[in-house]
């Protein structure tokens, strides 16, 4: 879980950690193997919910404003490349 928080500093959720939220087809492979570790942020902010569904909160999360577009990457590459 390097990318996920590697150079990161702040107080909340959305400060301190990156998601990866990549819809391609090798996205959710990886995604499926790592059982939905790349969706970081709502595991770290629900960590009760059962990582089937943290692709669904991740959704809220963004809606409600949990989280920020700044803290989600479309892809590996570019949450590697932030940090």
């Amino acid at each position: 879980r390097f990318i996920e928080h590697m150079g990161l500093y702040g107080d909340t959720v959305d400060t301190t950690t990156r998601t990866v939220a990549d819809h391609s087809l090798l996205g959710r492979f990886i995604s499926f193997t790592i059982l939905n570790g790349d969706i970081h942020g709502p595991h770290h902010l629900h960590a009760k919910v059962p990582q089937s569904n943290l692709p669904a909160a991740l959704e809220i999360d963004l809606r409600e404003g949990a989280l920020t577009s700044t803290s989600v990457y479309s892809n590996y590459w570019l949450a590697t490349k932030a940090m």
